[in-house]
């Protein structure tokens, strides 16, 4: 659709249907807000600027794209090591307004961070590009490219809610919404939402230079709430729960503490690193291929060999793993409507008398705070590297044990270090728990959340 007919079906509403599909019956004004001015930005750069009038031609065809952050409920670095997660789509994205322009170059010009520009006759990975938003859409592209698809030189102009370095994939969410611009001009929008994942981990680690495993972007490319499970990372098993917090009563908040983990790529890349130093003790790639009997027939060699540090990560992976099936059976009995019954183990009739009776519901909260005990204690990802008495992140998790008296959950969220933490809030104690966190770490800091069905798409 030419940019300005676009522009005017905006504003008549001729597309609420569409718009609906994806942000649900109760988007907001934020999210029409951003289309909107995704179009007229659009507009500004493209088609009345100084790269119009060098001779660029603006594209006939503009279309509106999509792609949410994610949050994970646990799971904390367990993906790279071909390991299982519980995360979920939420409702903060990007959006882009893009159109074919004809020419080997992709455009993309992100507000508040300016413009980039990819020639993609070249799509070999450069050492200077790094770290870099070019990286990014360089590899996807490239991935996009070799897995068979077409590709070509685009215009796009980004407007996104999901804060950069705060936890909830910013760079996921990028990489998705590239590659859904990708499927959306090119190849009539039928490249499935696992292709496109695989695409932006390629652009993640080989061209950005993280090495991320594969939940970040199917979270964001799959949308709703998922179970993953990583063993074959080229055939990964997806599946969607259907479980709600929020019919149970809880809200699902994200707090930013304000300390950016964009720039721990390091520190980040030192805990896949000790991971794989403890797979290889046992001659293996990667933990998910290690038994945690192996682990505990030769512990005293293998802690003497890989160090302490590494030996805890690892026995953080494997307790993660099983909290993850824990928590998918109480997900399923929430979804079914079981969510006030006693939870169950596997193969057990009943809990027994040494065993605290709780409800499904209550079980699947002490998992996730489980979890969130088990990053910091064992996964080490809380407080900076060298700075144990500068953590934000800490603060905020004591914060929460204060705030939420025994009830609801609340955990590191993310790569860790720095960024946010996730919370699972009772109602009642939202508005109190939002004004505190809101107070200590500025307006607006924890974001109340709900969880969004759809993953990255074409809108219009």
């Amino acid at each position: 659709m030419e940019i300005h007919e676009l522009k005017e079906s905006l504003y008549t509403g001729l597309y609420e249907k569409e718009i609906e599909d994806v942000y649900g019956e109760t988007f907001d004004d934020v999210s029409i807000k951003n289309l909107f001015a995704c179009v007229e930005g659009y507009i500004d750069t493209y088609t009345d600027s100084g790269i119009a009038e060098a001779g660029h031609i603006s594209a006939n065809d503009v279309h509106l794209f999509s792609a949410p952050g994610r949050v994970e409920i646990c799971g904390n670095h367990t993906d790279h090591q071909h390991g299982k997660v519980i995360a979920s789509a939420i409702n903060i994205d990007m959006v882009a307004a893009a159109g074919a322009n004809h020419e080997d170059v992709i455009r993309v010009y992100s507000l508040g961070n300016g413009m980039s520009e990819v020639n993609i006759t070249n799509l070999e990975p450069a050492e200077e590009e790094k770290e870099s938003t070019d990286a990014i859409i360089r590899g996807v592209a490239a991935a996009l490219k070799s897995y068979g698809f077409n590709i070509g030189g685009f215009d796009a102009y980004v407007i996104s809610e999901v804060p950069k370095g705060s936890g909830v994939s910013s760079s996921a969410a990028f990489e998705v919404l590239i590659g859904n611009i990708i499927s959306g001009l090119f190849n009539d929008g039928q490249i499935d939402a696992v292709t496109i994942a695989k695409a932006g981990k390629v652009a993640e680690n080989d061209y950005f230079g993280k090495p991320s495993g594969l939940m970040d972007q199917l979270a964001c490319s799959v949308g709703g709430l998922i179970y993953l499970d990583l063993k074959d990372p080229l055939d990964p098993v997806v599946e969607k729960l259907d479980a709600e917090f929020e019919s149970a009563g809880y809200t699902i908040c994200v707090t930013n503490t304000g300390s950016s983990h964009e720039d721990l790529t390091d520190a980040y890349a030192q805990i896949p690193a000790d991971m794989k130093a403890a797979a290889a003790f046992f001659g293996k790639e990667v933990l998910r291929d290690v038994s945690e009997e192996e682990i505990k027939n030769s512990f005293g060699a293998f802690m003497e060999r890989v160090g302490e540090r590494a030996a805890k990560r690892t026995i953080h992976f494997i307790n993660e793993e099983e909290r993850v099936e824990n928590l998918k059976r109480c997900l399923i009995a929430m979804s079914e409507g079981r969510g006030d019954e006693l939870y169950v183990k596997e193969g057990a009739d009943a809990p027994s008398e040494d065993e605290e009776k709780l409800t499904n519901l209550q079980q699947a909260l002490e998992i996730i705070c489980e979890s969130g005990d088990s990053s910091f204690r064992l996964l080490q990802n809380v407080c900076l590297p060298g700075k144990a008495n500068e953590s934000p992140l800490a603060e905020a998790l004591d914060m929460s044990w204060e705030l939420l008296q025994g009830r609801g959950a609340f955990r590191v969220h993310g790569g860790g270090f720095a960024g946010t933490i996730l919370a699972i809030v009772p109602d009642d104690l939202l508005d109190d728990y939002k004004n505190v966190m809101d107070e200590r770490f500025g307006k607006d800091a924890c974001n109340v959340l709900d969880v969004r069905k759809k993953g990255g798409c074409m809108i219009i």
